[in-house]
């Protein structure tokens, strides 16, 4: 854990022990997205798993999953406009053409997947009427515009691991060369606190470090997502090569994707957004009791429900 940076980096996020912490990421339009995105593709994994044994959950679960999957489709309207704030943060930030050229690919890619997917999805609710041409190219631009964005991701995920290695070997070199302490009380306090500074630094970088391996394979995640999508159809096309990308396997790639997003869009430790603390408070384990006790609620409604006689709501409309 400690060569991979999971403890230094885990460490920088507020405490998942806090309601605060959950509500702070959810209060936002990234964190809430991802949160159902974690629905999304949970409710394709079960879908996939239940098809054989049990086919009508396995309809209740799609049913969750095209619900939960049109509801994100659903405010992606200008969703964009995210991303063009963020090239006008990051990109004057960098120093290598190649690195500003990942990170314009990259959002770039993610922008013009969200602007025709939200097409289709107009088409779908029946607001914007389209000719079966027009509405079939629709449909596979947003696959390639995610698959150059999950493209340079991996590359940037891969960038970002070289990075970190090269600083941390020189790292490790610098302090390497410091030597013992000599006795010597004034060169001994200037040795400690250069020992200090190469050790903060050295755990920042192991932080960088994991974020890029998260960079990496939250890329090949979405990139099977992508590639089941209309469009590429890897499965379908070369069944002999990619067969194995069931929905189970792109449900778990999906969830895994999201949980890397959740993981980067948790609060800081020590943020505050709208009056949340995200640190522990004296009166926490009252706000965990009360937020456990309502989310227990509303899972044993959702499980209760889906558990019903088949035929049931049926029977209740006739």
């Amino acid at each position: 854990g400690a060569r991979l940076g999971v403890r230094e980096a885990f460490g920088r996020k507020a405490t998942t022990l806090a309601l605060g912490s959950w509500t702070t990421m959810v209060s936002t339009v990234e964190g809430r997205d991802k949160m159902m995105k974690v629905i999304q593709f949970s409710s394709r994994f079960m879908a996939w798993h239940c098809a054989a044994r049990d086919p009508a959950a396995a309809r209740r679960w799609t049913g969750l999953y095209k619900s939960s999957q049109e509801g994100r489709k659903s405010i992606r309207v200008l969703k964009a406009l995210n991303k063009v704030d963020q090239l006008f943060d990051e990109v004057p930030a960098l120093s290598t053409p190649y690195e500003k050229a990942l990170v314009v690919a990259q959002q770039a890619g993610l922008a013009g997947h969200w602007h025709f997917d939200y097409l289709g999805h107009a088409h779908r609710a029946g607001f914007a009427e389209r000719s079966h041409r027009e509405l079939e190219r629709i449909r596979r631009i947003p696959a390639f515009c995610w698959c150059v964005c999950n493209v340079a991701q991996i590359l940037r995920g891969e960038l970002a691991l070289r990075n970190a290695a090269a600083e941390i070997t020189r790292v490790r070199r610098d302090l390497e060369a410091l030597g013992p302490r000599d006795g010597a009380e004034e060169a001994d306090a200037q040795r400690d606190a250069r020992v200090t500074a190469l050790d903060e630094e050295l755990r920042a970088l192991r932080v960088q470090r994991f974020n890029g391996w998260v960079l990496l394979f939250k890329g090949v995640a979405d990139m099977a997502c992508a590639g089941n999508m209309p469009g590429p159809e890897l499965r379908r096309r070369f069944p002999a090569t990619f067969g194995w990308m069931n929905d189970g396997v792109v449900g778990a790639a999906g969830v895994f994707s999201a949980l890397c997003a959740c993981f980067n869009h948790f609060p800081s430790s020590g943020a505050s957004v709208g009056g949340r603390q995200t640190e522990w408070q004296s009166n926490q384990t009252q706000r965990n009791a009360v937020g456990l006790a309502y989310g227990l609620v509303q899972l044993s409604a959702l499980v209760g429900a889906s558990r019903a006689a088949p035929g049931g709501a049926e029977a209740k409309a006739q």
